[in-house]
């Protein structure tokens, strides 16, 4: 059932009332929560690939779905990954940023413009943070979205690639969109 509300331009739809808001900056962190620690510093938990040459695994989807929906006119973000591998040798881990419209059938997008690698003699974890402003497509321009972390083993060595996603992570979309409560 759909009602006008006059010029609040307020609708009630089910259980929900939607406000067109106008303008709004969200800015979100959809990864790496929990305890709290004492430095501050929080991971997602680690995704761990196969042994075999290109293997995959995925940190997330992590969904950004604020209470406002509708098209983004802006998208920003600070990512940052930590990777790794499972032992002390020479191998190499990619990683690739994702990013897709959620529940709209859409294939993911691809946030940066080529795998990146990181090529270790160790198993600590390398961080490495990708941040700037993207264009929107018809794969990513509306909120709610998917965002996720693709690690892919690039090496015949039969290596794990690791991956992770830092708390400080964030995504930031300016949007004209409608607002969603839940009635009393």
């Amino acid at each position: 059932m759909v009602k006008q509300f006059g010029e609040s331009r307020q609708k009630t739809d089910g259980l929900y009332a939607v406000t067109h808001v106008g303008l709004q900056e969200i800015t979100m962190h959809p990864f790496g929560s929990g305890d709290l620690k004492i430095d501050g510093v929080q991971f997602s938990t680690p995704s761990t690939t196969g042994t075999a040459n290109n293997a995959l695994a995925t940190v997330g989807p992590a969904t950004a779905q604020p209470p406002v929906m509708g098209d983004m006119y802006e998208f920003e973000m600070g990512l940052t990954s930590a990777i790794r591998q499972d032992a002390t040798a020479p191998s190499t881990v990619q990683w690739m940023w994702q990013a897709r419209d959620l529940n709209r059938g859409q294939s993911w997008r691809n946030l940066m413009a080529a795998w990146d690698s990181t090529v270790t003699e160790s198993t600590a974890y390398v961080e490495n943070t990708y941040s700037g402003r993207m264009s929107l497509n018809d794969a990513l321009g509306k909120l709610p979205f998917e965002i996720q972390l693709v690690v892919r083993r690039q090496d015949t060595t039969g290596r794990l690639g690791i991956g992770k996603v830092k708390n400080s992570t964030f995504v930031k979309a300016v949007t004209s969109g409608l607002y969603k409560r839940a009635l009393d």
